[in-house]
């Protein structure tokens, strides 16, 4: 086996080397960061922050004290007066209000009753029982907007808007629950 001959550098060679050294993307990783030139700011700096703070806070006035007494515990606010409802969509948003999924079981039949479900036979009896642990979050809110849309078929959004106000946060299903 005979050993390979490495040939002797030749003019070529030393031409491709210097040319390397003087190149100034060779290498860049070897040469030191450049260093900013840092100024303290001192007093005049602080000042400064001082005054785009003052500038900042004098967009807001001061917190005033609330004239309205306090609900006693326990109490709930009166219902905010509310728009007629024009759209299923539009109940669907104050629907998931507080990351609500749908009414609770015992409201959402109770729903079914005030709508006149068991006349209805296009309106399907609400998810308890059995089939309630077996649909997701996500499944029950698209069954309850499937009601909302009925409702708005029917002429029946107002009705269902009234119900959805008498209900509080505890008559709701949420997310993770």
């Amino acid at each position: 086996m005979a050993a390979a001959r490495i040939p002797a550098p030749g003019p070529e060679a030393e031409d491709t080397f210097f040319a390397a050294a003087n190149d100034p993307f060779n290498g860049t990783w070897m040469q030191t960061l450049p260093q900013p030139e840092v100024v303290e700011g001192g007093e005049s700096m602080w000042a400064q922050w001082q005054e785009a703070e003052r500038e900042i806070e004098a967009q807001f006035g001061p917190t005033l004290p609330s004239s309205a007494a306090p609900l006693a515990a326990g109490a709930r606010p009166a219902p905010a007066r509310r728009e007629p409802v024009e759209s299923a969509d539009q109940l669907m948003v104050r629907a998931r209000r507080n990351n609500r999924v749908c009414p609770c079981p015992p409201k959402w039949s109770q729903l079914y009753r005030e709508l006149g479900g068991p006349r209805h036979a296009d309106l399907p009896p609400p998810p308890v029982d059995w089939i309630w642990t077996k649909l997701s979050s996500l499944q029950k809110r698209l069954f309850f907007r499937e009601y909302l849309e009925w409702a708005q078929q029917r002429g029946e959004l107002q009705a269902v808007a009234r119900f959805m106000d008498t209900l509080s946060e505890t008559d709701w299903v949420h997310m993770g629950d």
